[in-house]
């Protein structure tokens, strides 16, 4: 790897946790209750090596509701506070295994996803969710199974 390339992420990284303040938005973070109504996924356990599972039924959700009365800054919060906590997560079974957790199983139920999910703004926002997952929490691997 390039170490100037590195020293670069690095910086990007810190300057972004000065910015967001993401260890505040951990402890302090509480969404709406309109948005607890939508969001549909949580943590469920832990599989047999000590990964933290994660479970969401996005077909469930009512992507136009949410995004007519929730703010794109606190769906960014939200993605910052679940980034933070699946990493903390990751430590919590390090500890307890002795293993290195460098990833998250998600298990999506995509029953009734649909055309009737897709909103534009809803996109733009999950755009610079994923953005902010990939940039700044590249320690947590996230699988997939459908």
């Amino acid at each position: 790897m390039n170490i100037n390339h590195a020293d670069s992420l690095f910086r990007e990284a810190v300057k972004f946790r000065e910015t967001n303040h993401p260890d505040m938005v951990y402890r302090c973070f509480d969404p709406s209750p309109i948005m607890q109504g939508y969001m549909t996924g949580g943590l469920c356990g832990v599989d047999k090596e000590g990964t933290p599972i994660f479970f969401d039924r996005i077909g469930q959700m009512d992507v136009t509701g949410m995004m007519q009365n929730c703010q794109e800054q606190e769906f960014i919060n939200f993605s910052i506070w679940r980034a933070e906590n699946l990493s903390r997560q990751c430590l919590e079974g390090e500890m307890l295994t002795g293993k290195v957790q460098y990833q998250v199983v998600v298990v999506q139920d995509l029953k009734g996803l649909g055309w009737s999910h897709y909103n534009k703004k809803a996109w733009t926002v999950l755009k610079k969710c994923l953005k902010i997952e990939d940039d700044y929490y590249p320690e947590v691997r996230t699988y997939f199974f459908w």
